[in-house]
Protein backbone atom coordinates (compact mmCIF):
# COMPACT_ATOMS: atom_id res chain seq x y z
CA UNK A 1 0.00 0.00 0.00
CA UNK A 2 1.55 3.06 -1.13
CA UNK A 3 1.73 5.98 1.58
CA UNK A 4 -1.10 7.90 -0.31
CA UNK A 5 -3.41 5.22 0.02
CA UNK A 6 -2.59 4.67 3.54
CA UNK A 7 -3.80 7.50 4.75
CA UNK A 8 -6.98 7.30 2.52
CA UNK A 9 -7.30 4.13 4.66
CA UNK A 10 -6.49 5.66 7.99
CA UNK A 11 -8.72 8.93 7.13
CA UNK A 12 -11.88 6.06 6.30
CA UNK A 13 -11.02 4.07 9.24
CA UNK A 14 -11.12 6.66 11.52
CA UNK A 15 -14.08 9.38 10.15
CA UNK A 16 -16.28 7.27 7.77
CA UNK A 17 -16.46 3.57 8.53
CA UNK A 18 -19.20 3.85 11.37
CA UNK A 19 -21.60 5.51 8.52
CA UNK A 20 -21.28 2.07 7.10
CA UNK A 21 -21.78 0.00 10.49
CA UNK A 22 -25.51 -0.75 11.34
CA UNK A 23 -25.22 0.48 15.30
CA UNK A 24 -27.63 -1.85 16.68
CA UNK A 25 -25.80 -5.03 15.47
CA UNK A 26 -22.49 -3.72 16.22
CA UNK A 27 -23.77 -2.98 19.46
CA UNK A 28 -25.08 -6.77 19.92
CA UNK A 29 -21.65 -8.42 18.31
CA UNK A 30 -19.89 -5.83 21.00
CA UNK A 31 -22.01 -7.03 23.73
CA UNK A 32 -21.28 -10.89 22.68
CA UNK A 33 -17.41 -10.23 22.72
CA UNK A 34 -17.35 -8.55 25.85
CA UNK A 35 -19.81 -11.55 27.52
CA UNK A 36 -17.30 -14.15 25.57
CA UNK A 37 -14.39 -12.81 26.78
CA UNK A 38 -15.47 -12.66 30.79
CA UNK A 39 -17.03 -16.07 30.12
CA UNK A 40 -13.30 -17.36 28.80
CA UNK A 41 -11.44 -15.39 31.36
CA UNK A 42 -13.47 -17.21 34.43
CA UNK A 43 -13.16 -20.43 32.37
CA UNK A 44 -9.41 -20.42 31.39
CA UNK A 45 -5.79 -20.86 33.31
CA UNK A 46 -4.09 -17.68 33.08
CA UNK A 47 -1.19 -19.69 30.76
CA UNK A 48 -4.38 -20.56 28.36
CA UNK A 49 -5.53 -17.05 28.63
CA UNK A 50 -1.63 -15.92 27.22
CA UNK A 51 -2.39 -18.81 24.40
CA UNK A 52 -5.45 -17.41 23.50
CA UNK A 53 -4.19 -13.69 23.13
CA UNK A 54 -1.35 -15.08 20.82
CA UNK A 55 -3.54 -16.33 18.70
CA UNK A 56 -6.14 -13.62 18.39
CA UNK A 57 -2.96 -11.79 18.18
CA UNK A 58 -2.96 -13.41 14.85
CA UNK A 59 -5.78 -13.37 13.57
CA UNK A 60 -6.60 -9.89 13.85
CA UNK A 61 -3.25 -9.21 11.85
CA UNK A 62 -4.47 -11.56 9.35
CA UNK A 63 -7.86 -9.50 9.01
CA UNK A 64 -6.36 -6.06 9.17
CA UNK A 65 -3.75 -7.28 6.17
CA UNK A 66 -7.53 -8.59 4.66
CA UNK A 67 -9.41 -5.18 5.08
CA UNK A 68 -6.35 -3.34 3.89
CA UNK A 69 -6.57 -5.70 0.35
CA UNK A 70 -9.99 -5.24 0.29
CA UNK A 71 -9.55 -1.25 0.76
CA UNK A 72 -7.10 -1.14 -2.01
CA UNK A 73 -9.34 -3.19 -4.44
CA UNK A 74 -12.43 -1.18 -3.79
CA UNK A 75 -10.42 1.56 -4.84
CA UNK A 76 -8.93 0.18 -8.03
CA UNK A 77 -12.61 -1.11 -9.06
CA UNK A 78 -13.72 2.55 -8.16
CA UNK A 79 -10.87 4.01 -10.84
CA UNK A 80 -11.56 2.08 -12.98
CA UNK A 81 -15.34 2.39 -13.19
CA UNK A 82 -14.96 6.49 -13.85
CA UNK A 83 -13.31 5.65 -16.92
CA UNK A 84 -17.22 4.42 -18.11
Amino acid sequence: MTELMGLIYDYTNEFRLNRYLDPHAYHMAEMKKLQYSSSLRETLSSEQIKLLESYLDGVFKQQEQELAAMFQAALEIASELQAF
